[in-house]
């Protein structure tokens, strides 16, 4: 079962995204083997907004544990405010699936200059 949650975060700035892995019941999920995938899209659109490399995602502590950092750099995050759809997905050989997902709203900050 994939796990929904949102993300909320401010225009350019770089940001870690601790995501815990587990079942229906709530455990964590051993992820030894896993290959992941990051994408977050406007709504309902086919095309990336943008993708997070395989090398910025990484498993924290042991992969008994379940947790996954993704790391999104500075600049990625170069969009417009708006509210995306992102999700996590496990991309090793014929295990293909969505292990989270949902709302990833970008905001701008207030104190941000216009135009910068």
């Amino acid at each position: 079962m994939a796990i929904r949650a949102e993300i909320r975060c401010f225009q350019r700035e770089a940001v870690e995204l601790p995501i815990s892995i587990v079942d229906d019941a709530g455990a964590a999920i051993d992820i030894t083997g896993y290959a992941f995938s990051f994408v977050v899209r406007a709504r309902f659109a086919s095309v990336a907004l943008f993708e997070v490399p395989a090398g910025d995602i990484s498993i924290v502590g042991s992969a008994a544990d379940g947790l996954v950092n993704v790391t999104i750099i500075s600049g990625t995050l170069d969009v417009d405010p708006d509210v995306y759809e992102w999700e996590l997905r496990r991309t090793d050989s014929a295990n293909d699936a969505v292990l989270a997902y949902g709302s990833f709203y970008v905001r701008r900050s207030l104190t941000e200059d216009v135009g910068s």
